[in-house]
């Protein structure tokens, strides 16, 4: 059944997330669904009902693509798709189907759409060569094949050696990309300044919108949202179909959130004096629009404006002013903000286009000398240092302001999200980018050398506890079993003006790969995890203010645009109703807690009175900190996440119900899942 008020609904949310078009592969949509494009104003692909993805493990041998005897039939489903669905005016351009491989009955059935629409281009990927198509398409290529294509130059994978300098004189799209399970695909920015830069690709189809799991009860009457393995079929993809911007039940993800501010289509350059507008849209100005501005001091505003900017045509661009500052002892954000100035049949009035931020001022760090003159105690098998006591044998902190912790313990491991379990495809741990001009190489899933690195079973051995005049000295070893390498970590703890002090360092023995450095620069192997530090705490009830990263997950692979402080969330200081609510769910168990760009954390229940409020700071502030209520082990031996569709579970994380079939290719190396998949070009007008 059509429900047309959901399916608006949806449409909506891609309105507010800045995604303007539509591929409809590759089913024929319900045609009320074109109504509703052309009210709101999308840009529409309308894919023909083909799909032979099947034929490509036998080789293509009689694929109907190629195959005579399916001539008709083929020309048939065109004839019926292009006659239904032509005079809407959404809808841009005609696909012939997906994945199918090309052929003799792919040409015939684009002559037809030539010659009955000579208006709209006809789109097909498989048409490698371009023979009889008018649009390059191409899925999941990497930025560095985008910009041989782009150049006419370079090794095309699919067409015959040379081809690229002809397909160079034409429009080219990614009719799929960023295709990521779990906690979804980074590098949009990458993507998007090739987007931009390069002059024959036009954009690209985020494969896909919505995850495609099915609701589903356990006999203990959890629920849970099931998907490849869970019916009991021996042929499936396993989570390869839950790949969604919105999760099964409708929530947005992460990913989402990332992929408005990368492709807002109201590009904003600040720094602290001026910020630089651009209006990307493909139609309209920007007199729908307001710009304002914003001043934070950790996290409360001190100051707002409006901005008098003039509109600007399609393409325009100009330069303003921002108000001048009085630097403050704090941490000082400035944020500007296009923001709509009536409702929208998709959005409030202020509902917000587009934003970007400015680091004004840092705010007090830790004096670089202890300032108390307490010295650590020993109390039987506990030591007291100020309001903190630890454990006398390991070392470990056990209590914070009459609060029970524990740790901190290092962490080369993380329980892995789907795609670092994923080993069919190419990577670069063996093989440069630029050198294979992104294809990589084929390597064992990162998962797979974790595990191999025996860093999901690191053993600790306490070498000393010692307790010094103003401060507190402890030093551990952490290694497999039956390994020479190992990794020797140091926490002094001292007493400082505001808080307890924790400076940390880990120093790899010789033999161990990777950059272990947790705040640096990326890794250089990409199969090697980084280091952190856990702590664990009684949970209930609890406030996590993050001051930076703001409220969303990220990952370092999703920052938005490079160099900016904007990323996937929307403001950079903020206090989180609960821990739980930090970690944002998922259709599989897996790490998703992540906070990019924190300077830090502070925990307490709600309740925690001023005078107690205490922190843990680090010399060098944890910038990631995976805040959420499951340990390691449990998320990684999960198969159903705890999440706002799942019950509650006596074991702390549900299990998926027995009988789940394995899945037959595995990793599975393509995608073979259906539903509407949205687009991320912003070059049209957001307004009617």
């Amino acid at each position: 059944m059509f429900n047309v008020e959901s399916v608006r609904a949806q449409l909506h949310l891609m309105k507010r997330n800045n995604i303007n078009a539509i591929r409809t592969s590759h089913y024929p949509p319900h045609p009320l669904f074109f109504d509703l494009t052309d009210e709101l104003g999308f840009w529409v692909i309308d894919e023909c009902d083909l799909e032979t993805h099947g034929f490509e493990f036998a080789g293509w041998v009689e694929n109907p693509t190629d195959d005579p005897r399916w001539r008709d039939a083929l020309l048939d489903r065109i004839e019926r798709t292009v006659e239904r669905d032509k005079n809407h005016p959404s809808i841009i351009a005609w696909s012939l189907g997906n994945e199918s491989w090309t052929g003799q009955n792919a040409a015939a059935m684009a002559a037809w759409v030539h010659r009955r629409d000579p208006e709209r281009p006809v789109h097909f990927e498989p048409d490698f060569e371009g023979r009889y198509t008018d649009i390059v398409s191409r899925m999941y290529a990497p930025v560095e094949e985008m910009e041989d294509m782009s150049a006419g130059t370079g090794d095309n994978t699919w067409a015959s050696p040379g081809r690229n300098a002809e397909l160079a004189k034409r429009p080219m799209i990614l009719c799929e990309y960023a295709h990521a399970m779990g906690n979804g695909a980074g590098t949009l920015a990458d993507y998007e300044r090739r987007f931009d830069s390069l002059p024959q690709w036009h954009g690209g189809f985020v494969w896909e919108w919505r995850d495609h799991g099915l609701r589903r009860t356990t006999e203990d009457g959890r629920q849970f949202y099931a998907y490849g393995g869970d019916f009991g079929e021996e042929i499936h993809d396993g989570s390869f179909v839950c790949d969604g911007m919105v999760l099964s039940d409708g929530t947005p993800t992460p990913m989402l959130a990332e992929f408005a501010a990368v492709t807002t289509p109201i590009k904003l350059t600040a720094d602290a004096g001026k910020v630089t507008i651009e209006n990307r849209r493909h139609d309209g100005d920007t007199s729908d629009l307001r710009f304002t501005w914003h001043d934070e001091l950790h996290g409360r505003r001190i100051g707002t404006g409006d901005l008098s900017v003039p509109d600007l045509e399609p393409g325009e661009s100009c330069t303003v002013s921002l108000p001048g500052f009085e630097p403050r002892e704090g941490e000082l954000w400035r944020t500007v903000e296009a923001v709509t100035v009536a409702a929208t049949p998709w959005a409030e009035e202020g509902h917000v286009v587009s934003r970007t931020q400015v680091h004004l001022a840092d705010g007090a760090t830790c004096p670089s000398v202890a300032t108390a003159d307490e010295a650590p105690a020993l109390d039987g098998a506990t030591i007291v240092f100020g309001t903190a006591r630890f454990d006398a044998r390991t070392g470990d902190l056990t209590e914070l302001d009459g609060r029970q912790v524990s740790g901190p313990r290092l962490e080369l491991w993380r329980a892995p999200t789907e795609n670092d379990s994923l080993g069919s495809f190419p990577a670069y741990v063996d093989a440069e980018p630029d050198a294979t001009r992104g294809r990589g190489a084929p390597a064992p899933s990162s998962a797979e050398q974790w595990r191999a690195h025996g860093l999901d079973r690191l053993h600790r051995r306490v070498l000393a506890v010692n307790a010094e005049p103003g401060r507190l000295v402890v030093r551990h070893r952490y290694a497999p079993a039956a390994s020479r390498e190992a990794v020797l970590v140091e926490l002094t703890w001292t007493l400082r003006a505001v808080a307890l002090h924790l400076e940390a360092t880990a120093d790899p023995t010789h033999g161990v790969e990777g950059d272990m450095a947790a705040d640096r620069t990326p890794l250089r192997a990409p199969g090697r995890p980084r280091a952190g530090r856990m702590v664990r705490h009684r949970a209930g009830g609890e406030l996590c203010r993050l001051p930076r990263g703001g409220p969303g997950r990220t990952l370092r692979v999703r920052r938005g645009r490079p160099g900016r402080r904007l990323r996937q969330s929307p403001r950079r200081a903020g206090i989180g109703p609960s821990l739980g609510s930090c970690c944002s769910p998922a259709s599989r168990s897996q790490r998703r807690g992540g906070r990019g760009s924190c300077r830090g954390s502070r925990c307490g229940p709600t309740t925690w009175p001023r005078s107690r409020r205490r922190r843990t700071r680090t010399s060098c502030p944890a910038r990631r900190p995976p805040t959420c209520t499951w340990t390691l082990s449990s998320t990684d031996s999960a198969r159903v996440p705890a999440g706002p569709t799942c019950g509650p579970s006596t074991s702390g994380v549900p299990e998926r119900p027995p009988g789940r079939s394995p899945s037959l290719r595995g990793d599975a190396a393509s995608a073979v899942v259906r539903g509407v998949t949205a687009a991320p070009r912003a070059r049209i007008a957001h307004r009617h």
